[in-house]
């Protein structure tokens, strides 16, 4: 199964986040819809205004001091993906 987990406590100030199943670039995918779908929704009222957001969104996350980067306190397992070798799997080379 196929399945992306991501639960937030705002006022415990906890987040979980689990993959399954998904490669780094569906993890990527998944992760970053929601900014897609806020900037689709600005753009169709407020071009000018979606292309701030997505000037702003482009430098929170090249910023490495930016609150983007900042470790917070999770719980749930450290390691939200395994990387797998399928040439040790068989039925490849």
């Amino acid at each position: 199964m196929r399945k992306l987990r991501y639960e937030i406590d705002l006022d415990a100030g906890k987040e979980f986040m689990s993959a399954d199943g998904l490669n780094l670039k569906e993890i990527l995918g998944v992760t970053l819809r929601p900014i897609t779908v806020m900037h689709d929704k600005l753009y169709k009222t407020r071009p000018d205004l979606a292309s701030v957001f997505r000037m702003r969104v482009c430098q929170l996350i090249l910023d490495p001091n930016s609150p983007v980067w900042q470790d917070r306190e999770t719980s749930g397992p450290d390691d939200i993906f395994t990387i797998i070798d399928t040439s040790k799997i068989g039925g490849g080379s």
